[in-house]
């Protein structure tokens, strides 16, 4: 499987959306939080060019990535990845 990575920061409604259907779909991704690891938050915007959460960052096996920003267009891929049925 292609690396998965979400920037999130906690008290995001947004992030909550995507963290929560992480959890209820027993999806276990890296979480990056931006919020207090500066680190991480230049990290986003550095390589995904905002800090714009949640962002979850798709590296590909051929070394490309893809930087999703949307809750929903998040949860829409990772529904596809992981076959989950809604």
């Amino acid at each position: 499987m292609d690396s998965l990575v979400l920037y999130h920061f906690e008290n995001c409604p947004f992030c909550i959306k995507v963290r929560r259907f992480l959890n209820e779909n027993n999806v276990n991704i890296e979480l990056k939080e931006i919020k207090q690891n500066l680190k991480n938050k230049q990290e986003l915007i550095n390589q995904g060019g905002s800090s714009q959460v949640p962002c979850l960052n798709i590296k590909f096996y051929d070394s490309t990535d893809n930087w999703l920003y949307e809750s929903d267009e998040i949860i829409k891929y990772l529904t596809y990845v992981f076959s989950i049925k809604k």
